[in-house]
């Protein structure tokens, strides 16, 4: 997904201009970077954190000239994904894994597990019933 992606599905959703829009995504990615910057963690409920995390000095060998290389300490930006998004990307993943593809790349959607029976319902996915092949 894009910021043009979000920015669209943002309109369409609140009825909003893409122009204004767009600026509602801007702001929150700009208040996202201000606080990393800062030296902060960002903690979004039911999504995750992000945060940084500091890489231990190492040395590496360069597979070409078999260079020894030192690699100095260094902060990495992480993110951990929240357990309300852990447990559904497992639900999602768990269907998906036998009955539609399309599935595993939404994890933000709720699925409900029905049951496993050939010809019943499987679940829901955006209100759309999942049969059992």
């Amino acid at each position: 997904m894009t910021r043009k992606d979000l920015t669209e599905k943002l309109s369409k959703e609140f009825g909003l201009t893409k122009k204004r829009s767009d600026e509602i995504v801007m702001f929150i990615f700009d208040q996202i970077a201000e606080e990393l910057l800062l030296g902060g963690k960002v903690i979004i409920q039911s999504f995750g954190t992000f945060y940084w995390e500091l890489a231990k000095e190492r040395e590496v060998v360069h597979p070409r000239t078999k260079e020894r290389i030192r690699i100095p300490q260094r902060y990495k930006l992480k993110f951990e994904p929240a357990r309300a998004l852990k447990v559904r990307k497992r639900e999602i993943s768990r269907i998906s894994s036998t009955y539609s593809p399309i599935l595993a790349f939404s994890p933000l959607q709720s699925v409900r597990i029905l049951g496993n029976e050939k010809g019943k319902i499987l679940g829901r996915y955006g209100g759309v019933p999942l049969v059992c092949p």
